[in-house]
């Protein structure tokens, strides 16, 4: 009588891995761009102001641009009512490459298409849309509060030039009440005249409530 023979099972050659699967490095990848981008976007981002006019004429919310020097500097975030609803304020994000030009005196305006008795301006903007010029102050003291000019101003910044106020004399208070709001500021380009050449702008014109 034959010796059954006994068959012992096969043994699985098992072999550990200590090796990370390449799926895995898929999303450790994303994420590592992701907060790359992330602190990029902080460290290089430009600041953000707040400018305050007395109405939003030619302004949009990520369209307006900012501009110095006739360089792109910046857009327009959000144009809001101010607490009292009498005026609007403007949130601005700039380059970071104009942000030591921040003086609390720098001056923010309009720019948009202007017709006056010097011509016409602004007719860039008229395909473009109107934009919101730039110039930096000279003051020591940095701000991201701004208060925006109506009109641009006749001598800006930088730019030589001699203020001049001229007056002139009602022969009677009655002529001019006392009461009486602030007239209508003339457009910029409206001038005066030597010789027939431009030499000046009238800025602003308003009632002497002193009556002087």
């Amino acid at each position: 009588m034959k010796e059954s023979q006994v068959i012992e099972p096969a043994q699985a050659d098992i072999k550990s891995h200590n090796r990370i699967s390449k799926v895995w490095l898929i999303p450790f990848v994303a994420f590592a761009m992701s907060a790359w981008m992330v602190l990029d976007t902080y460290y290089n981002s430009g600041p953000d102001i707040v400018i305050t006019f007395d109405n939003a004429k030619g302004l949009k919310a990520g369209k307006t641009r900012i501009k110095t020097r006739n360089v792109d500097v910046g857009y327009v975030d959000q144009v809001l009512l101010n607490d009292d609803k009498s005026g609007v304020i403007v949130h601005v994000k700039l380059d970071k490459q104009v942000e030591d030009l921040l003086h609390d005196n720098a001056d923010f305006w309009v720019v948009s298409p202007k017709i006056g008795r010097g011509g016409i301006s602004g007719l860039s903007t008229i395909t473009s849309g109107a934009y919101i010029e730039f110039v930096a102050g000279d003051s020591h003291i940095m701000s991201t509060q701004f208060v925006g000019l109506e009109h641009e101003p006749i001598t800006a910044k930088g730019v030589a030039g001699v203020p001049v106020v001229v007056a002139r004399y009602q022969a009677s208070v009655t002529d001019v009440h006392r009461d009486a709001p602030e007239l209508p500021e003339l457009l910029a380009a409206e001038g005066s005249i030597e010789r027939e050449l431009q030499i000046g702008a009238q800025q602003l014109r308003r009632v002497d409530h002193a009556g002087a």
